[in-house]
């Protein structure tokens, strides 16, 4: 039935065409902040997630101020140990810097900040890590400690 098909398409003059595979990055990652890394040389965005860059602080519940950006970096570098990470590029953002999902020793860094609730889902690239958030959020970890966030409630908030 397959050959069937194909030949069909063939004799039509369709062209079937594999979708290509996408870039693979390999190397030592330096983490830049809770959602970005270097990578020989190139800066890399973590897919589907958004952290608090490297100074920026987040409010509890109470009013008082902590340096969740720094949480979430030093999280992120935690689970890399020091070791070779493995990004697989989902093209680049609005502005022309890569997005990626990235591994370390089979584990995706995206959903470890995602789970840990040093990062949220970013609805606007893909929805794949919104399961991941409800589970730290039903656990309070991290972030959600404090106060409930948006995706666009991470960025900007300063001391």
């Amino acid at each position: 039935m397959l050959r069937a098909a194909f030949l069909l398409l063939f004799g039509m003059g369709i062209a079937v065409q594999t979708l290509p595979a996408r870039a693979e990055i390999a190397g030592h990652a330096e983490v830049v902040d809770g959602n970005t890394l270097k990578l020989n040389g190139q800066t890399l965005v973590l897919f589907g997630i958004n952290a608090p860059s490297m100074h920026e602080y987040c409010q509890t519940r109470r009013g008082e101020t902590y340096p969740c950006g720094e949480a979430a970096s030093r999280t992120l570098k935690v689970v890399m140990q020091n070791k070779d990470v493995v990004c697989t590029e989902k093209g680049p953002d609005h502005r022309g810097v890569m997005r990626v999902i990235c591994t370390v020793d089979g584990a995706d860094l995206n959903r470890v900040l995602i789970l840990n609730g040093w990062a949220v889902a970013y609805r606007e690239e893909s929805e794949m890590y919104l399961y991941d958030q409800r589970a730290a959020w039903a656990t309070r970890e991290g972030m959600w400690k404090s106060i409930a966030f948006r995706a666009e409630d991470v960025k900007g908030r300063k001391p």
